[in-house]
């Protein structure tokens, strides 16, 4: 598997669902570009077996590396890697398949058209690419559920905020930071950002066991995409910050929000809507509990990380080597 290493959940996606391929006897190695030495030794600790490899820098070092593994397919997880990737398989043999997330605007075509298969994590990516690519298939991302759990007792009402880089605004970062001071309530920050109010505690961006263990304790998750999934595993309600603010999230209605854009139906964030949904999920207890145990239900049913990686398996099995 080849990735751009993210200040973003995707990246743990992909690290991840090559763990469980080795549980399950496929062997998988993920190969990050980008990736910052400080997150490699973090990492390296909790993936086995020399499981990630950064990126060499240049093109003939990467393809030496990938000699030495004896790579039998290439599953490709970043769309702005396909220039990389084209540029790997232009000789024919091995196959090769693509992950593609939320960026659905086609890009380098006629390399789409040779890959072995090409898996779409939203249902409006993979909408776009089924009638294009015949072989598209619709595969969300899967949530590790061992380690993603909520922690035994919440007693402490606690916030937490996952910024992805390049998926918030400083504005709404801002306005949420506000909310949180009016209403006291204790904030955990997982941002490569620092916050521009000095509110809650900042921990930096982390991987997946440091953040598995931030919402193990949380009661309410603010942030967008693959970190809502994290945070309804953990059984945290949510509140939605993207670009743009959609307010307290009921899990099943999860889909429709994610995959509408911003302009239909969000709003810019304003601390006022921030603090009358924290508000309302401060006093209505019995509300705040049940928004947290839908969601843990919905991950359960529709992200289980050991569902959709036999499912990858499928995939892979089905390619002609």
């Amino acid at each position: 598997m080849i990735d751009r290493f993210r200040y973003g959940c995707q990246t743990g996606h992909t690290l991840n669902l090559a763990r469980e391929l080795n549980r399950q006897g496929i062997p998988a190695k993920v190969m990050l570009v980008g990736m910052p030495k400080h997150f490699y030794r973090e990492y390296k600790g909790y993936y086995p077996n020399n499981m990630i490899v950064p990126a060499p820098s240049n093109f003939k070092k990467i393809k030496r590396l990938v000699r030495a593994f004896q790579a039998t397919l290439f599953h490709f997880h970043c769309p702005t890697l396909l220039p990389l990737a084209a540029r790997l398989t232009e000789t024919p043999g091995l196959p090769f398949g693509l992950t593609i997330g939320e960026a659905t605007a086609p890009c380098h075509p006629s390399f789409m058209h040779r890959a072995s298969f090409i898996i779409a994590t939203e249902r409006t990516a993979y909408a776009t690419l089924k009638s294009a690519y015949p072989r598209s298939y619709f595969l969300p991302e899967g949530i590790d559920l061992l380690g993603f759990r909520p922690a035994p007792h919440k007693n402490k009402l606690i916030v937490t905020f996952i910024g992805e880089q390049g998926k918030y605004t400083l504005e709404g970062y801002r306005a949420l930071l506000k909310a949180i001071a009016i209403t006291g309530t204790s904030l955990e920050i997982v941002c490569s950002q620092s916050p521009p109010i000095d509110v809650g505690h900042f921990n930096g961006w982390c991987g997946p066991p440091a953040r598995a263990h931030i919402l193990a304790k949380s009661q309410v998750l603010i942030g967008r995409g693959q970190a809502l999934l994290e945070g309804m595993a953990c059984g945290n309600a949510l509140l939605f910050l993207n670009h743009d603010y959609r307010g307290i999230l009921v899990p099943s209605w999860r889909p429709a929000v994610v995959t509408k854009p911003c302009t239909e139906r969000g709003r810019k964030p304003c601390y006022r809507d921030i603090f009358y949904d924290l508000s309302r999920l401060i006093k209505d207890r019995p509300y705040l509990k049940r928004l947290q145990e839908q969601g843990r239900q919905f991950v359960r049913e529709n992200h289980d990380l050991r569902v959709i990686t036999e499912k990858t398996a499928n995939i892979y099995s089905k390619l002609k080597t």
